[in-house]
């Protein structure tokens, strides 16, 4: 059933739609009034910087000095000797024969030539060389490098030389004069073929006719005895067994194993030698035995020539018998005069040895290695004699 609405309802619904209306019509208008937005800028004004380039004239002095490099300046050799030179200087090399004899002959003529100082040349062994000059036996001496530091330490050198080695009244002069090898040489048909072999061949009762290359107290006379005890052989053992031992020097014994005298020779030798190219030549058919391990590391660390001794080979077809590079052990043989030996006359026999090299190769061809240049850094720790030491400023070499 409808209800009518009364009238005052109706009224008040009335206002009410009115209002709202006009209402909403303001609320419109006031939205779409637009906003005033003030915006201040503030603009700098423009800096222009000119860049003027101006170029000026300067002119430097400035002072050099320019110092030249003096020429060296050599001492020449006096017209006659001095009264206070000896005359006569001693003079002990190696054994009779041998690369280092015969260059020792080649330096005692040639000293005597431009000095007209006599020398006389010995034959002798490196150890035994050292030992005579320590004492003042001689002027002037050969040895091997590789006996520098037992000389110098008592506990090593009292077995070798039987005493300490007071090395005050020894210097260096020059060196290397030539280089030495190790090297062992056998008849083909000698059934043996290392050191150890060989042992235990004597050791069997077997008969072996054994040289070293040098003569007593050389290098080679003292590695082949040790290596030999080392391995449980003395030269008794080797008498025993109907065999010898014997240490002619190297010449006479490549001679005696040409001439089937030996069986073998245990050497430290010059290369090349002139007593090998012979052997080369008159027994071509010669063997070699080789170090082994066990012998070098004997030699180098239990014997202490680590860095006195050095593996090195020999290389194939040094000799016609060297069919393969030959593993070996090598020093260098250097040149010793008495510390006491006047200045001057040292300084004019390193001056003539240093400037003849040619005609001394011709006499020794080992000689080749020697170096003027460099000869004093092979000093082995020894104290240079003055007058080398001085000739060697004088060219240049020591700075």
């Amino acid at each position: 059933m409808f209800v009518r609405p009364s009238p005052l309802i109706i009224g008040v619904l009335v206002i009410l739609i009115v209002v709202a209306g006009v209402v909403g019509y303001f609320a419109g208008s006031a939205a779409a009034v637009p906003r005033t937005v003030t915006i201040t800028e503030t603009v700098a004004p423009s800096v222009v910087t000119t860049t003027v380039t101006k170029t000026e004239k300067v002119t430097i002095t400035e002072t050099i000095t320019i110092t030249p490099t003096p020429t060296p300046t050599v001492t020449p050799p006096p017209t006659t000797p001095p009264p206070h030179w000896p005359k006569e200087i001693v003079f002990r090399t190696y054994s009779v024969g041998s690369p280092g004899y015969v260059l020792g002959g080649a330096i005692s003529s040639l000293v005597e030539k431009e000095l007209g100082i006599k020398i006389s040349v010995q034959p002798g062994a490196s150890a035994a060389n050292l030992l005579a000059i320590s004492r003042g036996e001689v002027e002037m001496a050969y040895t091997h490098a590789a006996w520098i530091p037992f000389a110098k330490d008592p506990a090593k050198a009292v077995p070798i030389w039987g005493q300490e080695i007071d090395l005050s009244n020894v210097k260096f002069m020059l060196g290397p004069t030539e280089r030495y090898k190790v090297l062992i040489t056998k008849r083909p048909d000698f059934p043996v073929n290392s050191i150890k072999e060989l042992a235990d061949y004597i050791k069997g009762g077997k008969a072996a006719r054994l040289a070293v290359g040098g003569p007593a107290a050389s290098l080679e006379d003292f590695l082949f005895r040790w290596l030999l005890e080392h391995y449980g052989v003395t030269e008794d053992v080797i008498r025993r067994a109907g065999g010898s031992l014997v240490v002619p020097g190297e010449a006479k014994a490549v001679e005696s194993m040409i001439e089937g005298k030996l069986d073998l020779i245990f050497d430290v030798t010059a290369v090349p030698s002139s007593n090998y190219i012979m052997l080369d030549t008159r027994m071509p058919d010669v063997k070699t035995i080789p170090l082994t391990d066990e012998d070098i590391d004997f030699i180098l660390n239990t014997l202490g020539f680590k860095g006195a001794l050095v593996v090195d080979y020999l290389p194939k077809g040094t000799y016609g018998f060297i069919t393969e590079d030959y593993r070996t052990l090598f020093t260098f043989t250097i040149l010793l005069v008495r510390a006491d030996m006047p200045d001057d006359l040292i300084y004019q026999i390193t001056r003539s040895i240093c400037e003849n090299t040619e005609y001394l190769v011709k006499a020794v061809s080992a000689f080749r290695i020697f170096n003027p240049s460099t000869s004093w850094k092979y000093s082995s720790n020894l104290e240079i004699h003055p007058g080398a030491k001085q000739y060697y400023i004088d060219r240049g070499f020591i700075k």
